[in-house]
């Protein structure tokens, strides 16, 4: 398997995610308003009509324009009797799919955390030979001689791409609720079960999860 065309992408960190909502000081986007203060398209039609400015957008540049809403003129609607008649109508439907969110994202956790990696028994030399040849194979590592750190991390990226079926569940995180969360509760599962059958990479393993518990891919 050529891991370089075949592995899915990560789930986007949710604070990159934000700070693309939010376009700078004095505008906001629709997605803000929902994620932020929970407006509905409703509301954003009823409340504050055509958007102030139209910018492309610079994660789907084919795509639609950007709407953007001046903050002062959602602060001032914010405090209208309109708005306060729309919040209080949306309200009980908006509690219940917050239910119904948290409980998805609960079952992706718990989904994530219970799944049997089945990692292979193989003898460290045989391991780092392995993902040496792997990484080499499809073009991750072009040095000759790899150092002892990189025997590890070498040897946890093969594990997880080649023989953990790390790739699968990732790739069907996208298709359920929570996936920022399920794809930490993922690395958790595979940093442990790496632990349990090959002690020599704790370490590394539980450096490779930190980092994505931090947001870095």
């Amino acid at each position: 398997m050529n891991a370089r065309h075949t592995r899915p992408r990560t789930p986007k960190p949710a604070d990159k995610q934000r700070a693309f909502e939010a376009r700078g000081p004095d505008h906001v986007t629709p997605a803000w308003l929902k994620r932020n203060h929970a407006w509905t398209d409703l509301m954003i039609s009823e409340l504050l009509g055509e958007p102030d400015r139209l910018e492309p957008n610079p994660m789907h540049p084919r795509g639609r324009p950007m709407r953007l809403y001046a903050r002062t003129r959602v602060e001032t609607a914010m405090q209208s009797e309109q708005y306060a008649a729309l919040k209080a109508q949306v309200a009980p439907r908006q509690a219940m799919a917050r239910r119904g969110v948290a409980t998805k994202t609960r079952q992706t956790i718990e989904h994530m955390q219970a799944l049997p990696l089945d990692l292979p028994q193989l003898s460290q030399e045989d391991l780092y030979l392995r993902a040496v040849a792997h990484a080499k194979a499809t073009g991750h590592y072009k040095r000759r001689d790899p150092s002892p750190s990189e025997y590890d991390r070498l040897a946890c990226n093969y594990l997880r791409h080649e023989l953990s079926g790390y790739d699968t569940h990732l790739a069907e995180l996208f298709r359920r609720t929570g996936r920022s969360q399920g794809y930490l509760a993922l690395w958790s599962t595979f940093a442990q079960q790496v632990s349990a059958t090959y002690p020599f990479l704790t370490a590394e393993v539980n450096r490779q999860f930190e980092k994505r518990r931090k947001g870095d891919p």
